[in-house]
């Protein structure tokens, strides 16, 4: 499994979005949560904020980095 996925839409941070009640929050990674998050070793969309804190890493069993469709192209 590659490190990162082109999307066409950026989510929200699940971790915000139902701890916290924030719904807004972007996400930029799609990863395995530590069994120490809310999520307790489930997968979530997560902001940079929360992937630090909880995130496993990235590749195959661990997860994606989310590039939005256009970005870099400059």
């Amino acid at each position: 499994m590659a490190t990162s996925v082109v999307i066409t839409r950026r989510p929200s941070c699940d971790i915000h979005k139902f701890t916290f009640e924030m719904p807004d929050i972007p996400a930029f990674f799609d990863a395995k949560t530590s069994v120490n998050s809310p999520g307790r070793g489930r997968w979530a969309n997560m902001c940079l904020t929360c992937y630090n804190k909880y995130g496993m890493g990235l590749g195959t069993g661990l997860g994606q980095r989310l590039i939005l469709k256009g970005e870099g192209d400059k």
